[in-house]
């Protein structure tokens, strides 16, 4: 389906006096994996910006088309189901590129290869379907105070603002990798001057607009 696929030989099992040394092995094995990948969190092309996991985007569709899970990823269909994924994906992408550009953020910025990075602004990848701003906030205001979560409706990706570089640092390191959920969150800097202070602006003006009309239409 268009991804990468990381592939290690399988190994026999080990006799029984071999056990205790096989798991002892492969938990330092686990243990170095997991350092190296947190090693690397900090890379500017790590993930792609706008990466969704194929179960999130699924769980997209199965609520979006009324329809379960199991008839979604049946292989029997007419329709590839690449095809149905690859499709879906798109369909998220488009959304949730428009959503970030609404709130301000300059989605180019992420497509240009050798930029700066921001030192307080984190893209937070890989969130099961639905996942909130709060949960968010829970997360990761532990670490310092946040300035904004900017949140697509589908929950699956966003951008954790914070005040405070120090602050950003701490979160990215403690979390990045970490189990939120049922999946390891994906973490990345994003580039420096990504969130358009001046479209923040605009859009908080057309939003007060927009509930004082609404207000004042109700009051009529």
């Amino acid at each position: 389906q268009g991804r990468l696929l990381h592939i290690l030989p399988a190994k026999p099992r080990q006799t029984h006096e071999g056990e205790e040394d096989a798991k002892i092995a492969g938990s330092s094995y686990k243990k170095k994996k997991e350092k190296e990948m947190k090693a690397q969190a900090g890379s500017a092309h790590n993930w792609n910006t706008l990466f969704l996991g194929a179960n999130a985007v699924a769980d997209v569709m199965v609520e979006r088309f009324g329809t379960d899970k199991s008839t979604l990823l049946n292989a029997e269909t007419e329709h590839s189901l690449a095809v149905r994924m690859a499709l879906g994906e798109t369909q998220l992408v488009s959304e949730t590129r428009e959503f970030l550009e609404a709130h301000g953020v300059n989605v180019s910025l992420f497509e240009q290869g050798n930029v700066e990075r921001s030192k307080t602004v984190i893209v937070v990848k890989n969130l099961p379907f639905n996942t909130t701003s709060a949960e968010l906030q829970t997360l990761f205001s532990p670490f310092g105070p946040l300035e904004d979560i900017i949140l697509p409706p589908s929950g699956i990706s966003g951008l954790v603002v914070f005040l405070e570089p120090p602050h950003a640092r701490d979160a990215f390191r403690k979390l990045a990798y970490t189990k939120f959920k049922h999946v390891p969150l994906y973490l990345e800097w994003a580039p420096m001057g990504v969130i358009d202070q001046t479209l923040v602006d605009k859009n908080r003006q057309a939003s007060k607009a927009d509930r004082a009309a609404a207000a004042a239409n109700a009051g009529q």
